[in-house]
Formats: structure tokens, sequence, C-alpha cells
């Protein structure tokens, strides 16, 4: 337990096996919980999700759902939420507060902010969650689907659900890809390519999803994410 520091441990289960789920019930305070891998190194990879437990009296019992899948733990649960800022003001978005892993500097690509539990594992595998927003100024006509050919990252590794779709919300129109199974395993991810009516920028947003938690922060990021260059605001 020494790469958690300040967690008090309340209760643990046995090593599970990949592919296998245990419930665990216990009797909890109102309160904010984590759930990690104990194992070395796993829980600075990213191996951990919070949960809160929330009501007036004292004493609520909390039944988790503990599974393994492929040796990453989780929890079904509902995440708090934190706004983020990229550099320059350029891009907010609210986040699930566990995605402590922030980089909002620009890149080659543009303004861009990252968010997760770790970013390199985000990048670079397919069992952890975040969140890459990307945008840069328009200066002529575009075509958005091949755009967001040229910037998907899950063609190869992914199954395409239901084909590309429209996307719009009050702020932006464009077109987004829903991918399951991602790396062979039960991971989702999002990629939506847009942009606002007086197409002065595109803006590309790519969620990558484990588990229920993930799959509901995908709602709070289409909903809050905002870009502002100078002389253009969302909403």
């Amino acid at each position: 337990m020494a790469e958690s520091k300040g967690l008090t441990p309340l209760h643990a289960v046995e090593d599970i096996a990949s592919g296998q789920s245990r419930v665990l019930a216990m009797d909890l305070k109102p309160g904010t919980y984590v759930l990690i891998c104990n194992h070395p190194g796993h829980f600075r990879r990213g191996m951990h999700r919070s949960f809160v437990v929330r009501g007036k009296t004292q004493g609520t019992t909390a039944t988790t759902h503990v599974a393994d899948s492929g040796g990453t733990q989780g929890v079904t649960a509902t995440y708090d939420y934190t706004r983020i800022t990229g550099e320059m003001g350029v891009i907010q978005v609210e986040v699930p507060t566990v995605w402590t892993d922030v980089d909002g500097k620009s890149g080659s690509d543009g303004a861009q902010v990252v968010a997760s539990t770790n970013i390199d594992a985000f990048y670079n595998g397919w069992k952890t969650p975040g969140v890459r927003i990307v945008t840069a100024p328009q200066s002529g006509p575009a075509d958005q689907q091949e755009f967001l050919d040229s910037n998907s990252w899950a063609q190869d590794a992914c199954t395409l659900k239901d084909g590309r779709q429209p996307y719009h919300d009050s702020v932006y129109t464009g077109f987004y890809d829903s991918y399951t199974r991602c790396g062979g395993t039960s991971t989702a991810m999002v990629v939506i390519a847009a942009r606002p009516a007086d197409g002065s920028y595109e803006v590309l947003v790519t969620i990558k999803m484990v588990n229920d938690a993930d799959r509901k922060a995908l709602d709070q990021i289409r909903s809050t994410f905002k870009v502002t260059y100078p002389g253009n605001a969302r909403g």
C-alpha cells in the first residue's frame, strides 16, 4: 500500500482471475472511496476507481461489483467532475475528478487538452480511460469526414458500431464514430469531429471508456467542452 499513501484500507478480496468477478458488500458511511489493485506498480498504472456513497444517514450499505478484465480492476460508479483548462484558455471541459493526469499544452496539431488516470497508458493501451480534445483554426473549406479519418486511433483496433453518424449539439455540427471491442477488450471509444456554425475552427474529441462510469462521463464531456478563440465563444 506504499504507492497509495493517505488511503485507509477497509477491506480486501483475494486475487481475481482474468474474466472473473466478485461482489463485495460493505456497510459504508457517506463519502468518497477508492477501489484499487494493490499489486506492486498497479496503482501507479491507473488501476484504481473512486466512487461516492451519498446519503443523509450513516451506515449506508453499498454493494460493489469488482471485476478483473485482463488485469485491471474496476467498479461501476458515478464520477464527480472538475473543470480543466488548456494552455491559454482555448479549451475547457469537465472531466472525472479521478482523471488527475492532465496535459493542457498545445501540440503540433493545435491547442489541446488531455485528461486520464494515466496519460501514457491512455495513449498506449486499451485499459485506461481518458479524453483528448484538440482544435485548430480553419482557414478554408475542409471535409470533416476526412478529418475524422485522419485522426482516428481506433480504425484498426476496434469495431465500428452502426457506421459513421452525424453529430450536432447547440454549438457544433459534424460527424462521429462509435467503436466497441477495442484491442480485444470491452473498452469503447467515441471520436467526434465538428465545427461551429461560422466554420472558424475544427475540434476533435476522442473519449476512451473502460467501464460504465466512463460511459456516463461521455455525456458530461460532450455537454461541457468549450473552445474559445479570440472573437469566438461557445454558447
